[in-house]
C-alpha cells in the first residue's frame, strides 16, 4: 500500500487524487517537456498558466538571416493560426513562446491535471509542426530524459 499523501514534485496528492501544494504561502509552479518542447506551469487555485518555449530565433549575426527574415514574415499570419486561448509571443531575447491561461476545476485532482495538460498538448501538435517548418526548431534534442520538475 502507498502511503499518503504522496509527494509528486511541488504536490501533495491524497489517496483520492486531490492535489495539495506542498508549500500552501505559494503558487505551484512546475515543467515538464513534449516533443522536445519545454513546458513552464503555474497553477495558483483553479487557475493554471502554461507557457511552451518553442525555441529562439537566430540572430541576424548568425548564418545567413534566411530563418530570422523568413520567420518574421509569416509571424503575423502565424500568431493567428494558434488555437484560443494560446497566444504566440516573441520575448526580447527572440525566444518565441506559446501561452494560456487554462482552468483547472476545484478540487483539483491529478487525474484533472494529466487530462487538461495532455488535451493542450495534443491540440498544439499541428502548429508545434507548422513552427518547425518555418525554420523554428525545439531548443532540446527529441532524445533523452522525459522529466516533470518543479519550476
Amino acid at each position: 500500500m502507498i502511503e499518503t499523501p504522496l509527494i509528486l514534485g511541488p504536490f501533495l496528492v491524497e489517496s483520492d487524487g486531490t492535489l495539495r501544494p506542498r508549500e500552501k504561502e505559494r503558487a505551484v509552479r512546475f515543467s515538464f517537456r513534449w516533443r522536445a518542447y519545454p513546458f513552464f506551469a503555474r497553477l495558483e487555485e483553479e487557475s493554471l498558466a502554461l507557457e511552451a518555449r518553442l525555441g529562439r530565433l537566430p540572430s541576424s549575426a548568425e548564418g545567413d538571416g534566411a530563418v530570422r527574415r523568413g520567420f518574421f514574415e509569416r509571424f503575423p499570419t502565424l500568431r493567428h493560426l494558434v488555437p484560443a486561448p494560446w497566444t504566440v509571443s516573441l520575448t526580447p531575447s527572440h525566444t518565441v513562446t506559446l501561452n494560456a491561461p487554462l482552468t483547472l476545476p476545484l478540487p483539483a485532482r491529478i487525474s484533472g491535471l494529466l487530462t487538461l495538460l495532455g488535451a493542450e498538448v495534443l491540440r498544439l501538435a499541428p502548429y508545434l509542426e507548422l513552427f518547425e517548418s518555418c525554420g523554428l526548431s525545439p531548443p532540446w534534442p527529441a532524445e533523452g530524459k522525459r522529466s516533470v520538475s518543479p519550476g
